[in-house]
């Protein structure tokens, strides 16, 4: 039967489940206030009316997790007193146990360049070659 027909102390409504236009006496409220068709109506579960004991979640002592501890190693190559290997705080004066090239492949795992332009000729700390390194005027070619 179609929901637009007259009868009387009746009025529409829309299921709010579905959203199908049905009649109020068809209507049920659901426990969730919910207002729905007969074919949309649901009972409520019955584990919802279970009651069990509280948990308690907390411990029964705690602390705070203790700051990071950093310890700084001094490596071989960063004791020793050749430039752009030595290191703040680690480098000694005349502490040179083996050869600069020596230390240089031990610290950056690739053999120290024979050609200049590995890193080139320039005068950037970082990028100089100690015995290589040229001002920047020289560098420019003027």
């Amino acid at each position: 039967m179609p929901a637009n027909y007259l009868k009387w102390g009746d009025w529409n409504f829309i299921c709010d489940r579905c959203g199908f236009k049905k009649k109020a006496s068809e209507g049920m409220k659901e426990w969730d206030n919910l207002m729905v068709c007969s074919a949309c109506w649901e009972e409520r579960h019955p584990q919802d009316f279970l009651r069990v004991r509280g948990d308690n979640p907390s411990v029964p002592w705690a602390r705070p997790e203790p700051d990071d501890v950093f310890i700084y190693v001094c490596y071989i190559w960063g004791r020793s007193a050749y430039a752009d290997l030595a290191e703040a705080d680690c480098a000694q004066a005349d502490f040179t146990p083996l050869s600069f090239t020596t230390l240089w492949e031990m610290k950056w795992g690739v053999p120290y360049p024979d050609i200049p332009d590995f890193y080139g000729y320039s005068a950037i700390p970082g990028y100089a070659i100690p015995g290589f390194a040229e001002p920047a005027e020289l560098a420019i070619g003027t």
